[in-house]
């Protein structure tokens, strides 16, 4: 296999994946609210600082983490 044909093969299975740290802020937010409408494709991981907050999003079906960058 030549080495295009491997790379065309690893686009084609690749899964987009975005992280948004702040999803509860005010760009964060509405960035979520977009991705909630059509996230065909891609994996979303939202980021909060606030343990309760992350809690709250995983039963809802999305991949939450706690972060603090303090």
């Amino acid at each position: 296999m030549s080495t295009s044909s491997s790379n065309n093969f690893t686009k084609r299975n690749m899964v987009a994946r975005v992280l948004v740290i702040g999803a509860t802020g005010n760009v964060g937010s509405q960035v979520v609210k977009e991705f909630d409408k059509n996230d065909e494709g891609v994996v979303i991981r939202l980021v909060t600082s606030c343990p309760e907050v992350a809690k709250k999003w995983r039963p809802e079906g999305h991949d939450a983490a706690v972060l603090d960058l303090n």
